[in-house]
């Protein structure tokens, strides 16, 4: 009995942190228009020392933003050029998919999902 305490007040704090973690994700995507490929042109800018790692962090924020790779996949094309697009993009990808799965690794026994 004692343990379903806890799990109740476990799931709702997971919920809270999930609504929290959304919201600020949703609030991000609209002030800085991140859906937008002219606005994300004009945050990385044409600098061609910083841009690529304005993009890798972009790139690397994005899955736990909930943003669509396309975006950022034609953005590299377009900015960098296909080849150093592509890389940019894949580094980025690998890199989100590294820290979204250590997140998960290590929240695992904190979601209502374990119980």
């Amino acid at each position: 009995m004692h343990k379903e305490v806890i799990g109740e007040k476990s799931i709702k704090r997971n919920v809270l942190i999930i609504l929290l973690f959304l919201s600020i994700s949703l609030f991000l995507l609209i002030k800085y228009q991140l859906y937008d490929i002219n606005k994300l042109r004009g945050i990385i800018g044409y600098n061609k020392v910083i841009a690529p790692f304005i993009f890798l962090i972009l790139c690397t924020v994005r899955p736990l933003l909930l943003l669509p790779v396309g975006i950022f996949s034609t953005l590299g094309g377009l900015i960098f050029g296909a080849l150093l697009g592509t890389f940019y993009t894949l580094v980025g990808s690998i890199l989100g998919s590294i820290i979204a799965y250590f997140l998960a690794k290590n929240l695992e026994g904190i979601w209502w999902i374990g119980y």
